[in-house]
């Protein structure tokens, strides 16, 4: 069912413009076309009439003319014998029929000639109040002459005919003039018949190439409207990515349902805050074309950290970078997480001090606490985390020692004894009061030899 309907939304338009085609076409064939021919036919009927009115009219003015100059009666019937005999053709005839008598004196056929009609022929004729003759008005059918006069021996019986009859004055004769209709019938009915098929003809012809453009000109704006979606798509992926760079997948994703206020409290983060040493006096010394690659080397060498460990990157604040473990969701490692990025962080810059002939040095603090995290801005919004806790992390970094990462009671408490850590001892933070720190040193694990590694 799914696949049928996918077939007709492909080519509803084309199957629509096809039917719409072949129905005005063929109303027009089945309604204006009849119209027409019927007029046509009336008018046909009509010249036949005037025809047959003017054939008897001409042959009964020869044969009066003939009789005013003084010729026998017998010399103008051959005449009008051989008149008629000419005359015959595919569609009618003439006769002459003497009307005292009801006797055939002329016809085509001269079988015919004397042959005695049943019934009074004359009332066939109208004439005036003068006792001249007057045209024919109405027609008369084959059965009403068969039946009141048996005039229909004169033609085949197969034959429907149109009669007119015109008198001929100065002698008791009626000139006949008939006409197959029959045959005209036959004649419009196959002009009718042809009309139909060339209708019917014509419907295919226009729709089948009209429905084939049609379906052209759909598939050309699918494709347009498919190319655009597919560019929406796209842009739609780099506006999720770009959203995902800035904010937590999670974060991301309720940003984009709707959620105005995203504000959350976090018992158990580990916050890492890195300075580079010796930027600042390398800015003034570097030109921002170069200075700029540099700094950009080194963070993307973090970000990529960050996602190797799974933590959260938070910010880069100038030459500091801020990243903590355990968000969105909270993770009971993520303070070994962000103690194992501390410590790979300073290969990092060993790799760019060689590459750029350079000599700066990272250092690092962290600690775990309680947070508030949350988005922060309506255009250029920020995920950023706040509390006691970040600003405790931050004035460790700025106490500790260049190439030294210092950590806080509560971190090396989460540490445990996977990683080695020396006591530095009480020292006073600004803001915070005196507190114990340690320095870690590396990840302490036993290697064959049953010796301890620590990061030099």
């Amino acid at each position: 069912m799914t696949k049928a309907r996918a077939i007709y939304s492909k080519y509803a338009l084309a199957i629509w413009t096809f039917v719409a085609i072949v129905v005005v076409i063929g109303g027009v064939a089945l309604v204006v076309i009849p119209m027409m021919l019927k007029r046509y036919e009336r008018q046909y009927h009509a010249l036949v009439h005037q025809r047959l009115e003017h054939r008897a009219r001409a042959l009964s003015r020869f044969a009066e003319r003939q009789l005013s100059d003084g010729r026998d009666p017998k010399d103008v019937l051959v005449e009008l014998q051989w008149i008629v005999t000419a005359a015959k053709d595919a569609n009618g005839f003439s006769a002459v029929v003497d009307r005292n008598t009801s006797t055939v004196v002329c016809h085509p056929d001269e079988s015919f000639v004397g042959f005695v009609l049943q019934g009074d022929i004359s009332r066939y004729a109208l004439q005036d109040r003068k006792g001249k003759p007057m045209p024919m008005k109405e027609i008369e059918t084959w059965d009403d002459i068969v039946d009141s006069t048996g005039f229909g021996a004169l033609v085949s019986d197969d034959v429907n005919d149109v009669i007119m009859v015109q008198f001929v004055i100065g002698q008791p004769w009626v000139v006949v003039s008939a006409s197959d209709t029959d045959r005209i019938q036959a004649n419009m009915d196959a002009t009718r018949a042809m009309f139909f098929g060339v209708g019917a003809v014509l419907a295919f012809v226009i729709a089948i190439p009209a429905s084939v453009a049609a379906r052209r000109v759909s598939a050309r704006y699918e494709r347009r409207i498919e190319a655009r979606e597919r560019k929406i798509r796209e842009e739609r992926a780099k506006s999720d990515a770009l959203l995902r760079n800035i904010l937590p997948e999670k974060v991301a994703d309720r940003l984009k349902a709707g959620d105005s206020v995203i504000a959350e409290r976090h018992e158990d983060v580990a916050i890492l805050f890195a300075d580079l040493v010796g930027f600042t006096d390398l800015a003034g010394q570097m030109n921002a074309a170069r200075l700029v690659p540099v700094l950009n080397e080194i963070f993307s060498g973090f970000d990529e950290l960050a996602d190797a460990h799974g933590v959260e990157k938070i910010k880069t604040i100038g030459d500091a970078y801020m990243a903590c473990g355990g968000l969105p969701t909270a993770d009971p490692e993520g303070a070994r997480k962000i103690a194992s990025m501390a410590l790979d962080m300073f290969p990092v810059i060993d790799a760019v001090n060689r590459r750029h002939d350079l000599n700066l040095e990272l250092r690092v603090g962290i600690h775990s606490g309680e947070v508030v995290a949350g988005v922060i801005g309506k255009r250029k919004f920020i995920y950023d985390l706040w509390g006691a806790a970040v600003n405790t992390a931050s004035r460790l970094e700025s106490s500790s020692v260049p190439g030294r990462i210092q950590v806080s009671a509560e971190v090396r408490e989460r540490l445990g004894d996977g990683f080695s850590l020396d006591e530095r001892g009480e020292i006073e933070l600004k803001g915070v009061g005196a507190i114990r720190t340690w320095f870690l040193t590396g990840r302490a694990r036993k290697d064959r030899a049953g010796a301890e590694y620590q990061r030099s």
